[in-house]
């Protein structure tokens, strides 16, 4: 990550496979539209997303104590086009 990168929202939940699921399908609509609005915590970012968008996918077990923990991470990123000479336009912080 840049040193000069800018973190909108963080956090981590544990969700039910349903709940999780209905997650994934509602984020799935608002990617398809193009404008994301997530919460978490009490925070709130919107955020549109470009046309084009990558995506990177891992898989990985890491044995631990008595188990296995195993990730299944999906990351997605895309450029912000310029807008009004700001890189940032694309952000929208709801948190107030």
């Amino acid at each position: 990550m840049s040193s000069n990168a800018r973190t909108l929202l963080k956090g981590k939940q544990v969700l039910t496979r349903a709940e999780l699921a209905d997650f994934l399908n509602v984020l799935a609509d608002q990617i398809r539209e193009g404008d994301i609005d997530l919460s978490l915590d009490g925070q709130r970012v919107r955020i549109r997303a470009e046309e084009q968008i990558g995506l990177s996918v891992e898989v990985k077990d890491t044995p631990k104590s008595g188990h296995v923990k195993r990730e299944l991470e999906l990351e997605m990123w895309w450029s912000l086009a310029e807008r009004q000479g700001s890189p940032s336009s694309g952000v929208q912080d709801s948190s107030d």
